[in-house]
């Protein structure tokens, strides 16, 4: 598989999002349901939607990272397996995650989501510097 002129190897990539899964699955399987339901909409043509998330058990965090174009195609995705802080703290930290993402594709209009309202304020001081190619 070749993305971005550089070799994947499909082996490696699987096996890492499998265990991956696998920590995710954990932390959701303890953690409180919820009813809310959404769905997910496409960015405007020429633009990218990033979605972060963080998974929280008693003693890790797993944050995830997704970027999709305006045809919903999935471009690029990142997790990471992190040491416990605080619910705020992982959530901040898959967003980072996600923002380090869009530089890495050269993402250049992105639109942030994600469902952690601390979060999402703080990148609202950052939108109002971005000559309107990033919006939350």
């Amino acid at each position: 598989m070749l993305h971005n002129d550089s070799n994947i190897n499909l082996d490696h990539l699987l096996q890492s999002i499998g265990s991956t899964f696998a920590y995710y699955s954990k932390a959701l399987a303890k953690s409180t349901p919820t009813t809310q339901t959404s769905s997910w909409t496409p960015p405007p043509q020429d633009w990218f939607k990033l979605n972060f998330d963080a998974a929280i058990t008693n003693d890790l965090v797993v944050v995830a990272a997704v970027c999709r174009n305006s045809y919903g195609a999935i471009i690029g995705l990142e997790t990471r397996v992190c040491g416990i802080s605080s619910a705020l703290i992982g959530e901040a930290r898959a967003a980072l995650l996600d923002v380090q993402l869009a530089k890495s594709l050269n993402c250049q209009c992105i639109i942030l989501e994600g469902d952690s309202n601390n979060v999402i304020e703080g990148f609202h001081q950052v939108e109002a510097i971005c000559n309107g190619r990033f919006q939350i």
